[in-house]
């Protein structure tokens, strides 16, 4: 008999842990893989997304609160650089920690009297994420230095972009 309910107290055990277990995989499962993000555009397969975009006009706007360029044309100057990003790779044009550095310190927003400003570059990385700022000045100086190797940027951006295999999953008429 006590064997017996031992069993009936572990089923019993059992029965009610089952669903927190199940429940809590899927929570885990879900955090890992974070909320999805919606995708606006995939160039060549790679997805430029509404993060992205959120992302790349408080960079805009807070380097020029004066600017007044639309989201479909912030998205479209990502879909350019993306499709120039992916053939510095193609190239092997890379950006190093020092490039990216000099760029900052060029930078007209962090510059104080002709000079970089720390100070001013701290206040700046409070109200963006450092992160996503800094790999964007990198892509930058990716994008600059394949556009530096070509005799005709123009003519070399442009067939680039009809060879790019473009898809709109999103945009606002």
């Amino acid at each position: 008999m006590g064997e017996s309910r031992f069993e009936w107290w572990i089923a019993a055990v059992a029965v009610l842990l089952l669903p927190s277990v199940v429940c809590s995989s899927f929570v885990c499962m879900y955090v890992a893989q974070g909320p999805r993000e919606e995708v606006l555009v995939l160039v060549n397969g790679e997805r430029i997304t509404e993060r992205e975009l959120t992302r790349e006009l408080k960079v805009l706007r807070f380097s020029d609160p004066t600017t007044e360029r639309t989201d479909d044309e912030v998205l479209a100057e990502l879909v350019q650089r993306e499709i120039l990003l992916q053939e510095a790779a193609r190239e092997g044009v890379a950006a190093s920690d020092t490039d990216v550095a000099k760029a900052i310190f060029a930078r007209p927003e962090f510059r104080n009297d002709g000079f970089f400003d720390e100070t001013l570059y701290e206040g700046h990385m409070k109200s963006v994420d450092r992160y996503y700022y800094e790999e964007r000045l990198r892509d930058v100086v990716r994008v600059d230095k394949l556009l530096a190797l070509q005799e005709d940027k123009g003519a070399f951006e442009e067939a680039l972009t009809q060879r790019a295999e473009i898809h709109w999953v999103r945009h606002d008429e």
